[in-house]
């Protein structure tokens, strides 16, 4: 072998170990649509939601085998009360929320709530 073409197979021995070891985060619109039916679910209405971040979970969380999961960090979030015993109507403006998510074990895969901080409304 050449030095060169063992220096090749190595980088790309790396970007491969790398890649398979990064999980795709999922699309922004899909974790605002889990979010706001969390919430609808509970009878608040999703006014606004501002995500600043969505990132794996750290590697010492992670379960082998286990499903995905992702911390979902808010700028901002706007909901307003829809059952008359917490004041219909009423706004309620979040800042600095963390949501986290993972798939559902069953077959479906479904993203799941599992955590949320930082947002007492519930």
């Amino acid at each position: 072998m050449t030095k060169n073409f063992g220096i090749t197979l190595c980088a790309f021995s790396i970007g491969i170990f790398l890649f398979l070891g990064c999980n795709v985060s999922p699309p922004e619109n899909e974790i605002k649509n889990e979010i706001t039916k969390h919430f609808e679910d509970r009878h608040y209405k999703v006014i606004d939601i501002d995500i600043s971040a969505i990132e794996s979970i750290p590697q010492h969380e992670k379960v082998y085998m286990g499903k995905e999961g992702y911390i979902v960090r808010l700028k901002s979030i706007t909901l307003e009360a829809q059952n008359p015993q917490d004041t219909k109507g009423r706004r309620l403006i979040y800042e600095n929320g963390t949501i986290r998510i993972r798939k559902s074990t069953d077959e479906l895969h479904k993203w799941i709530i599992t955590d949320i901080s930082n947002i007492p409304a519930l």
